[in-house]
């Protein structure tokens, strides 16, 4: 529940400093793909942990929707958000088509 090294006060600052409510607030804004192209440039941890974007060359690896098409269909990767593809028929459904 506790880091071994927690430090109570250092804890609420950070945490004011995030929320923007303290009162020495820092302008730091994170970007996720700049900070995965400076910490991991040429993708091997996104490899290693989204085996699912391991076929992308390390160009696409960190922000695979600007990777052309031909690029991701020859890869097997699918960017399209899970509600809007084709599920499998439910167990239930499936036995009422062979029934018919």
């Amino acid at each position: 529940d506790t880091l071994v090294d927690a430090d109570v006060a250092i804890n609420a600052y950070m945490w004011q400093n995030g929320g923007h409510s303290g009162l020495d607030q820092w302008n730091f804004v994170m970007h996720p793909v700049y900070a995965a192209k400076s910490c991991d440039p040429d993708g091997d941890y996104t490899r290693q942990w989204v085996p699912e974007l391991a076929g992308l060359p390390s160009e696409y690896i960190h922000c695979p929707w600007e990777a052309p098409l031909s690029l991701l269909s020859s890869s097997r990767i699918s960017l399209m958000p899970a509600q809007h593809r084709a599920q499998p028929p439910k167990e239930e459904e499936a036995g009422q088509v062979r029934r018919l």
